[in-house]
């Protein structure tokens, strides 16, 4: 199974952030329910809208003119189609050249050629829907004309499975038809060090895990604290730090295919990924006891709302009203309104939302995280 994450055509609008990425915006009630609505609206258009008849047409006539070509025309091919993306963006007519370029290629250097249910699949992950194939339909081969066109249409790309011989063994299996296409390919895995998975996000596809990418974005979102500016990005990005290392492993979230996709995005998903750092803790002890004596004598439904499945709590406006009024003589982050919310609402989520032994263990005087 695989879905892809951002869809192209947004990339215009990620370049513009400090840490390229695609941010959600908070979801409120007017929201939830639009997005109901759209939802219910996009299966009802699923059953007769991807009518792609016209669109496996062309992927044959063009199919037909790239078999008279050599491999050196073949490159050529390629370069001529990453200058109708620039020019004309990711229309179904330099997709259909892309994917006919894309599927020769594959015949020409592996010996296997697309079947149009996999061109219909890799249409579809293109345009930000998910495609869920048999084992035996070929996952990996369809994966690759998304990826190979997001790439020749300039985009970075990530390829996400679940383990590292995986990662290895897509990669190594296609990269023969991504070199013939001039596009770079790279592997992250456990254990390298940090120059070589530099090196591997800096392709134009780089092929990991799930939790490799999701622990170097969050190494990255901490090195990238106080960098206000995308110009101060790039100045670090270029120069590195004092010893002239680059600070950054990624290049940005721009455009993800995730094989999978039900383990990675629901199953792993349920298990916080965790980065930890020794600090100092600028909160004393008595603040942490002062916010748990306001938790413990808040009420739920009156003070805070509950919802154990998707494990939040929210303070209600009397609990907003309740906790505000609780200044004491601890000082810090007590003292300031905004901390004391955060920090009693952190409260009742130890309080309510954590069990020991059950979602969490303490070992050696650690807190460990269980994988549920």
């Amino acid at each position: 199974m695989l879905e892809k994450l951002v869809h192209p055509s947004k990339i215009t609008d990620l370049k513009m952030m400090p840490f390229p990425e695609r941010r959600s915006p908070a979801a409120g009630p007017i929201e939830t329910v639009l997005a109901r609505i759209q939802t219910k609206l996009k299966r009802r258009r699923a059953a007769t809208v991807p009518r792609l008849a016209p669109f496996l047409e062309k992927v044959e006539r063009f199919g037909a003119d790239f078999q008279g070509l050599d491999d050196h025309d073949c490159s050529s091919s390629a370069e001529e189609i990453r200058l109708r993306f620039m020019r004309n963006g990711l229309t179904d007519e330099t997709i259909a050249r892309s994917f006919a370029l894309i599927r020769e290629i594959s015949y020409r250097s592996l010996g296997l050629k697309h079947h149009p249910v996999q061109l219909i699949g890799g249409y579809m992950l293109l345009h930000g829907r998910l495609a869920e194939l048999n084992t035996g339909e070929g996952k990996t081969l369809t994966a690759l004309l998304p990826a190979a066109t997001a790439a020749l249409a300039g985009v970075p790309v990530h390829v996400v499975t679940v383990n590292d011989y995986l990662a290895k063994r897509d990669a190594e299996h296609l990269k023969t038809v991504y070199e013939a296409l001039g596009i770079s390919v790279g592997l992250v895995e456990h254990g390298q060090d940090p120059s070589t998975r530099r090196a591997a996000y800096a392709c134009d596809v780089a092929y990991c895990t799930n939790k490799e990418l999701a622990f170097d974005y969050l190494r990255d979102t901490i090195t990238l604290r106080g960098k206000k500016s995308r110009a101060r990005v790039l100045v670090d990005q270029a120069i590195g730090d004092a010893n002239g290392t680059p600070q950054f492993f990624l290049r940005g979230l721009h455009f993800a295919i995730v094989d999978e996709a039900d383990s990675v995005l629901v199953d792993e998903a349920r298990t916080p990924l965790i980065i930890s750092r020794e600090v100092e803790d600028s909160v004393a002890a008595e603040t942490y006891q002062a916010a748990l004596k306001v938790a413990m004598n808040l009420r739920a439904g009156e003070h805070y709302h509950l919802t154990p499945k998707e494990r939040q709590i929210h303070l209600s406006p009397l609990g907003h009203r309740v906790v505000t009024e609780s200044a004491s003589a601890s000082g810090g982050v007590w003292a300031a309104r905004r901390g004391r919310l955060e920090l009693v609402e952190q409260a009742l989520s130890a309080l309510y939302l954590f069990k020991r032994d059950v979602h969490y263990i303490v070992a050696d005087g650690k807190v460990q995280i269980v994988d549920e």
